[in-house]
C-alpha cells in the first residue's frame, strides 16, 4: 500500500537514511472519483472542512455528495461559506444564502460564515479544528489556499490563485493534497506518527490537510443500496418503513416519503437523493452526464416545480409541492420588484396554501400558464 498523506508508517533507519517498510492500518481514508478511478485524498482524518463560495457559487449536488462519501468513512463535516463579504449582513444575497445553508443546518451540519479577507468567523473555525486532523475540500476557487495561510498567520504560505471573471469558475493551483511544511520524522524503535504542522493558537493542536480543488466532487466507495444509509436525516424514519430494504422511491409504507410530504425530511435533499442514487445504479457517477445533473441542479428544480402544459389538471403529489413551494420562496424573493402583481400573486397562494382545491384542478391550476402580460 502506497503511503499517502496522513498515514502511519513504520520505518527502518540507517546512519543518514530512513525507509518506509510498512503502511499501518487506516482508520479513515476521504476517497473521491476522478475520471472513472478512485483518487484516494488523505487517511486518519477526523474532519472534513467543506468550503464553500458564492463566487463560484456552489452546487446543492456536490455539497450532498461530499457529506455522503464522509459519512460513509465516520468523519465529522463542518460546511465553511468562504468570502462572506461578498454577501453583507442584511443583504437579499446573504438572505437567499442563508436558506440554501439552512437546509443542512436543520438535519444537523454545521455552517459557518467565514471571510479569509476580512478575518469574519476565523475563531470559531479554529476552535472547530482543535484536536483533530482536517483536511479543506472543495472546488477550485471557493479560496481553500487563502483559508489555509490566514489560519497558518503567516506560518503557511500556499500559492493563491484567481477565478476567471468570464466563467466565474476557480483555476486549479493546488495540484497535490499536502500537509504544509511536513517536517522529518524523530527516530525511536517503535512505530511513529509523522509530525505533521500544528496550526499556530492555543488550545488542543489542530493538523490541517490542504487537498486540490476540482469543479466537482464525485462519490467512489458507496454502492445505489448503500446510498440511503449517508442521508443522515433518512435514518430516524427509515426503521419504520413497511419493508426493511425500502430504497425510499417507490414502495409502498415508506416512512421516508411520509417524512418528506410532512416537512420532517427537506425535499430537496430527498430529490438529490433520488438524483444521485439513479446516476450509481446506471453507474454514471464521474461520468459527464453526471457533472451535467450536477452543474444543472438549479434548472432540474425549476423544471420540477413547474407544470408541463400536459400535465395542467392533474394534481401534484405531496413531494412535488412541498418542492414547488421551495423553488417558489427563493423566486418570490429573487425577483420581488421585477414581476408583474399577478406572478407574485400566484407564487403566494401556492406558498400559503390559499388556492388548494378551489376549482378541482388541484395546485396544478396556480403553477399554469403564464399570463399574457409577460408574468
Amino acid at each position: 500500500m502506497e503511503p499517502i498523506v496522513g498515514d502511519e508508517v513504520k520505518i527502518r533507519t540507517s546512519d543518514a537514511e530512513a525507509v518506509v517498510e510498512e503502511v499501518l492500518p487506516r482508520r479513515s481514508t476521504l476517497i473521491r472519483r476522478q475520471t472513472m478511478k478512485p483518487q484516494v485524498l488523505c487517511a486518519n482524518l477526523d474532519l472534513a472542512v467543506l468550503v464553500l463560495s458564492t463566487e463560484p457559487n456552489f452546487s446543492e449536488g456536490m455539497v450532498d455528495r461530499v457529506l455522503v462519501s464522509a459519512h460513509a468513512q465516520s468523519l465529522d463535516v463542518v460546511l465553511v461559506l468562504n468570502k462572506a463579504d461578498l454577501v453583507p449582513r442584511g443583504s437579499e444575497a446573504r438572505h437567499r444564502v442563508e436558506r440554501r445553508l439552512f437546509v443542512y443546518e436543520k438535519i444537523g451540519y454545521k455552517v459557518l460564515f467565514v471571510s479569509a479577507l476580512e478575518g469574519e468567523g476565523l475563531e470559531d473555525l479554529r476552535s472547530l479544528l482543535g484536536g483533530r486532523t482536517s483536511i479543506l475540500v472543495g472546488n477550485s476557487g471557493v479560496g481553500k489556499s487563502c483559508l489555509l495561510n490566514k489560519l497558518g498567520q503567516g506560518q503557511i504560505e500556499v500559492t493563491v490563485g484567481d477565478i476567471s471573471e468570464k466563467l466565474k469558475l476557480g483555476r486549479h493551483i493546488t495540484t497535490t493534497t499536502t500537509m504544509p511544511r511536513r517536517r522529518l520524522f524523530s527516530f525511536s524503535p517503535r512505530p511513529l506518527r509523522p509530525f505533521r504542522h500544528r496550526l499556530p493558537g492555543e488550545g488542543p493542536p489542530a493538523f490541517l490537510i490542504d487537498s486540490p480543488g476540482a469543479r466537482r466532487f464525485s462519490i467512489w466507495d458507496v454502492k445505489p443500496e448503500e446510498l440511503k444509509e449517508h442521508f443522515i436525516e433518512f435514518i430516524p424514519f427509515a426503521r419504520h418503513c413497511k419493508f426493511s430494504d425500502c430504497r425510499h422511491l417507490q414502495e409502498p409504507g415508506c416512512m421516508v416519503k411520509q417524512a418528506v410530504e410532512e416537512g420532517d425530511v427537506p425535499p430537496e435533499r430527498y430529490m438529490s437523493y433520488q438524483r444521485i442514487y439513479q446516476v450509481l445504479l446506471e453507474g454514471t457517477e464521474g461520468s459527464f452526464r453526471s457533472a451535467l445533473w450536477t452543474e444543472s441542479e438549479h434548472a432540474e428544480k425549476r423544471k420540477r416545480a413547474s407544470v408541463r402544459e400536459a400535465d395542467i389538471g392533474a394534481p401534484l403529489s405531496a413531494i412535488e409541492i412541498a418542492v414547488l413551494r421551495s423553488s417558489l420562496h427563493h423566486l418570490h424573493h429573487a425577483f420581488k420588484g421585477f414581476c408583474c402583481k399577478d406572478s407574485l400573486r400566484s407564487m403566494e397562494l401556492i406558498m400559503t396554501d390559499e388556492n388548494k382545491d378551489t376549482d378541482g384542478m388541484g395546485y396544478a391550476a396556480a403553477a399554469g400558464k403564464p399570463k399574457s402580460d409577460g408574468g
